[in-house]
Parts: C-alpha cells; sequence; structure tokens
C-alpha cells in the first residue's frame, strides 16, 4: 500500500473513530445513560462474530436485560429508544422500518411495528468493513466505550455478554495509583463492608479502592470519593447490588444468593458502612447520593429493628 492510501485509510480511521466519540459524548449533566452505549457494545459484538444485522425482535430481549443489569434502576426499560434514535447520530442504518415511523414521538407507536416486521439495525457499511478488517480499531473503540461509561470492574463482564470478540489484545487504562494508596490507608486497610484485610510481605490483597461516583462520570480521584472494598464488595458496589443510605449498608431487593451470599454479603444489610477516622476524608453526601440514583437497584431490601 502506497503512502498515499495508507494516509487516506488513516484519516479514515481517525474520522469514524470521531464520530463515535461525538454520538458517544453527549450526556445530561451526569446522568448515567447507557442506551446506545450498550447498544453499540452488542452490535459490534455481533459484528465481531460475523453479524452486520441485527433484528429488532431478536435484540430487544437481550438489550433490555444489558439496560436492567448496567444501567439505572427504572420501571420500565426502553431498548427501541437506541435502536431508532442511532440512525440520527449518522452511524447506524435502519432496514424495513419507513421513515414516518422513526420519529422521537411516535416510538411508542413503532414499537408494536418493530416487534412485527423484519425490522433490521446495524452500522454503516464503511464501518462495517473497517471493524471487521481491523482488530486493533475494534479494541481501541471498545476500551473507549468502557472507559467512558462505565467502571473496570464491569469491563470484563460487558465484553462477554455483548460477546465481542477481540483478536488484538485488550489494555485497560491504568488508573491513579496513588488514588488507591490514599484510600486504602484512610480506611486503615480494610474493606469498608466485611472488614477483609489480608497482606503478603506488606502487599494488600484482594483489597481495592472503588470510586462512589464513577470516574466515566466526572468521580475524582479524592479519598471523598472513595471506598475500600474487598473484590467481592466492589464488584457488587459498581453493580449496584447494595447502597449506601444514612450510614448504612443497603442491599437491592433484586439480589438473592446462596447461603454464602447470605452470610458475606446480605448479613452486613442495615449494618453501618466503615468510614475513615478524619472527617473529611469520609464520602461526600453529593457521591453517595449519585450513586444511588445513577447505579443502585432499587427496590432495597427492608431494615429489620434487629439489623439496623
Amino acid at each position: 500500500m502506497d503512502n498515499h492510501r495508507k494516509y487516506r485509510k488513516s484519516q479514515m480511521t481517525a474520522h469514524i473513530f470521531e464520530e463515535f466519540v461525538q454520538v458517544l459524548s453527549w450526556r445530561r449533566g451526569d446522568e448515567h445513560a447507557p442506551h446506545k452505549p450498550l447498544l453499540i457494545l452488542y452490535a459490534l459484538g455481533a459484528l465481531s462474530r460475523g453479524q452486520e444485522l441485527l433484528l429488532y425482535s431478536t435484540l430487544e430481549l437481550p438489550l433490555t436485560e444489558l439496560l436492567r443489569d448496567f444501567g439505572p434502576s427504572r420501571t420500565r426499560l426502553h431498548p427501541e429508544y437506541p435502536f431508532v434514535r442511532l440512525k440520527n447520530d449518522g452511524i447506524w442504518e435502519i432496514h424495513g422500518l419507513n421513515e414516518s415511523g422513526i420519529e422521537s414521538s411516535e416510538l411508542e407507536r413503532s414499537l408494536t411495528i418493530l416487534r412485527k416486521e423484519e425490522v433490521r439495525g446495524g452500522f454503516r457499511s464503511d464501518i462495517k468493513n473497517l471493524i471487521k478488517n481491523s482488530p486493533h480499531f475494534l479494541s481501541k473503540l471498545v476500551r473507549h466505550i468502557l472507559d467512558e461509561n462505565f467502571p473496570d470492574t464491569l469491563h470484563e463482564e460487558l465484553i462477554e455478554r455483548c460477546g465481542i470478540e477481540l483478536r488484538g489484545k485488550y489494555y485497560r487504562h491504568r488508573r491513579n495509583l496513588d488514588f488507591r494508596l490514599t484510600v486504602l490507608e484512610a480506611y486503615n486497610y480494610k474493606c469498608a463492608v466485611c472488614g477483609f484485610s489480608a497482606q503478603s510481605n506488606g502487599r494488600y490483597l484482594a483489597l481495592e479502592a472503588a470510586h462512589i461516583k464513577w470516574h466515566a462520570f466526572g468521580g475524582a480521584d479524592s479519598i471523598d470519593n472513595g471506598i475500600a472494598l474487598c473484590s467481592l464488595h466492589h464488584n457488587l458496589f459498581d453493580f449496584g447490588a447494595f447502597g449506601i443510605h444514612e450510614g448504612m449498608i443497603v442491599y437491592s431487593e433484586n439480589i438473592v444468593g446462596n447461603q454464602a451470599f447470605d452470610i458475606h454479603c446480605k448479613s452486613f444489610h442495615g449494618k453501618s458502612i466503615g468510614v475513615p477516622n478524619n472527617y473529611i476524608h469520609r464520602p461526600l453526601k453529593e457521591n453517595i447520593a449519585w450513586h444511588s440514583t445513577a447505579v443502585f437497584k432499587y427496590p432495597a431490601r427492608k431494615i429489620k429493628a434487629s439489623e439496623g
């Protein structure tokens, strides 16, 4: 390939990547709205396995489950919103749906059409060709979507759930190491939920610094936005299995498990969360409020008098 063709390909690749950046950059303040990111990840997964178009009637259930598990709690979930509205961003095409049926004001009527007709959606042809022929671009795009919308603890699970086959090695961005060290020190090197602490030759094991307000949504690398958690409770906290309410650990009613779950998780429901001795290092109320609104899976379990 001559230099001119290489330059043109490089420019095209950069342009397409910027198109995705623009689509994913829109936010209403720090609201967690994962509809388009999750659809794009799921479509990238399908494309990585050779499926270029997605039938809405087949897509609806898995996308609904992704929105339920990785989005804020909502009474009703709307997988049809990103499927239809992504077309307006220019990277997505819809086949089999009349133009008059894709206006935002007519989405309720369109839902019936989406389910009954052979309506399919997929990326533009040049985007599909680039993703199929460039494992590096796919990895870079997936990394960007995950880093900008979800905490590290959920990345691998999202890749698996969306069926993304990465032929190139996937690298996660390294976070601020000082954040981890300062948070663990503030919490006296133990999990704020269960008190777990273990070390080997001075290295603390399975103990992590979790962002209360996610880094992807402007959460600061500061102690008052951090909480020391063991690996288990970090993952559950980022998933929204439990939250913090008035200084107490509150588990979601939607999270159930076996006897081990009752011992290691449910038994802490209604108990006080561990906090740093230094008052200025304690979690900011606005950060906890963000997690409660954007991450916690409502409804919360009721707290019995014996649990408080």
